[in-house]
C-alpha cells in the first residue's frame, strides 16, 4: 500500500508541475522565468497544490508545511546552482506552429549537481521546519531525487527539452508584415531620391 501511495503522490506532483508550467499570461511568464524568486514561488505553489489534492483524495492525512517550505527553498537553490554551472544551453528555434520558442537543454552532470543541491536543501529545510532528523529526511527524499534525475534526463532525450514561447505565431506574423512594410517604404524613398 505504501508503494502505491508513493507512486500516486509522485503522479499528482508530476501532473501539478505540468499544469503550473502551462499557466499563461503574466503569471505564467513569471512562474516560468527561471529566476530565484520565480523558482521559489513555483516550487511552493506546486507542492501546496500537490498536497492539497493528496489531502482531498485521502492519500495524505494533512498538509506537511515543512514539505511545502522545503519545496520552495530547494527549487530556488536548485535553480541557482543549475544556472551557475556549465551544462545548461538555450537556443531560439521556430516551432511547428510558427512561433519562436526558447529551448533549454540540461546536461546530466549539471542536472546531477543541481539536483544534489536541491536534495540537501530540501532535507535540511524539512528537518528545520518539522524538527526531524536530517539524515532521515535525506533518506526519505533520495528516491524522489533519483527518479526525477533519470526521469527528466530520459524525457529530455526522448521528447526533447521543454519550450518557452518567446514570440507567438501571431506576433511573429505581425512583425514580419511590419518589416515587409518598412522594406517597401524604404524602396519608395530610394526611388524618390
Amino acid at each position: 500500500m505504501k508503494k502505491f501511495l508513493l507512486v500516486a503522490l509522485a503522479a499528482i506532483g508530476g501532473g501539478v508541475g505540468g499544469a503550473v508550467s502551462s499557466i499563461g499570461g503574466k503569471v505564467g511568464t513569471f512562474l516560468n522565468a527561471d529566476k530565484l524568486v520565480s523558482n521559489v514561488v513555483r516550487g511552493t505553489i506546486s507542492e501546496f497544490a500537490s498536497q492539497g489534492i493528496a489531502v482531498a483524495t485521502g492519500l495524505q492525512k494533512k498538509f506537511d508545511w515543512g514539505g511545502i517550505a522545503a519545496a520552495g527553498v530547494s527549487a530556488g537553490v536548485q535553480g541557482l546552482v543549475r544556472r551557475a554551472l556549465p551544462g545548461q544551453a538555450k537556443a531560439a528555434v521556430k516551432a511547428t506552429d510558427g512561433s519562436i520558442v526558447e529551448r533549454r537543454y540540461q546536461r546530466f552532470d549539471n542536472a546531477f549537481v543541481s539536483g544534489v543541491a536541491g536534495l540537501v536543501t530540501d532535507a535540511g529545510t524539512r528537518s528545520l521546519v518539522n524538527g526531524t532528523n536530517f539524515s532521515d529526511a535525506l533518506k526519505a527524499e533520495l528516491p524522489g531525487f533519483v527518479g526525477n534525475l533519470f526521469g527528466n534526463t530520459l524525457a529530455q532525450e526522448v521528447f526533447g527539452a521543454p519550450d518557452r514561447t518567446i514570440i507567438s505565431t501571431e506576433d511573429r506574423r505581425r512583425l514580419e508584415a511590419e518589416q515587409a512594410a518598412v522594406q517597401e517604404t524604404l524602396k519608395v524613398i530610394q526611388k524618390v531620391k
